[in-house]
């Protein structure tokens, strides 16, 4: 028997997580680049401060041993380059990170998107005649190309942009209890 929905009731009924599990591969990439992407950031700003303040006080005691090790003591001048340097380093990294998890999530909305273009298709190709008669073509169709599209973008950036918020609140809140205590 052929669905008789209204088109206003089929986007408040539609399941996103069945459509989703086929690109959790996708998205579990995409969120591992957006982790290692957001720590390489981290690390320069951190990496200055300590090799400036080993600068101005002359003193490497205050640095954690493996940034001595990594930086040494000897050279101040040398220390700011290689500082410099590693933070060059690892900007890079973050931005090779970066475009992975973008590159993983536009696959992965882009997938998502197909498929629920093609599951409203065939919704409406299962549908009776006068279904049509009594809805509004132009709903039909914003319902097929912008509103799909709207969950295209949200996929894309927005649930990315939402997890790396709450995953750089969480960084920068253990950082500041690391430097308070």
């Amino acid at each position: 028997m052929p669905c008789e929905v209204p088109a206003a009731h089929m986007a408040s009924t539609y399941n996103m997580v069945p459509l989703s599990a086929s690109q959790k591969w996708m998205f579990a990439g995409a969120a591992f680049a957006m982790i290692i992407a957001n720590l390489c950031l981290f690390v320069p700003p951190i990496l200055g401060k300590y090799a400036i303040d080993m600068v101005s006080q002359r003193d490497a005691t205050a640095m954690p041993p493996l940034l001595v090790n990594v930086l040494g003591d000897g050279d101040l001048a040398g220390l700011l380059w290689v500082a410099g340097g590693l933070s060059l380093l690892v900007t890079a990294i973050a931005g090779v990170f970066q475009y992975l998890r973008g590159r993983f999530t536009a696959h992965a909305s882009e997938a998502i998107a197909e498929q629920l273009r093609l599951d409203l298709y065939a919704r409406l190709h299962a549908t009776h005649a006068r279904f049509f008669d009594t809805e509004k073509t132009g709903d039909l169709v914003q319902r097929c190309s912008s509103d799909v599209e709207t969950i295209r973008a949200f996929l894309a950036s927005n649930l990315v942009d939402i997890s790396r918020s709450l995953l750089l609140l969480i960084c920068v809140k253990i950082h500041l209890r690391m430097e308070s205590g």
